[in-house]
């Protein structure tokens, strides 16, 4: 009986609240937890870093042809496997 009364008087309090000018649509004030959440996420990830982050190495580096002194690299090239080979050689001895 305690726990019936316990929940009426709580539906009817909020019954009013929501009625009352302190009432805002749901979606405005999840937008604002949203964004008080997010802002101290973003708040705590930047001081974390400052502190122990990696700092961000900058190279600049120009791609240029080979003059004609020098010679162009070339991409290495695929060797077969050795493994391969050695039981190739096998096969045929055998």
């Amino acid at each position: 009986m305690q726990l019936v009364l316990l929940l009426l008087i709580a539906g009817v309090g909020g019954y009013f609240l929501a009625k009352s000018r302190f009432s805002e649509p749901i979606d405005d004030t999840a937008e604002k937890v949203a964004q008080t959440s997010r802002g101290w996420v973003d708040q705590a990830g930047d001081w974390w870093r400052q502190r122990f982050g990696k700092r961000p190495e900058v190279v600049d580096v120009e791609s240029r042809e080979p003059d004609e002194g020098e010679e162009e690299v070339k991409a290495a090239t695929k060797r077969p496997s050795r493994r391969k080979s050695e039981d190739e050689s096998e096969e045929k001895t055998s």
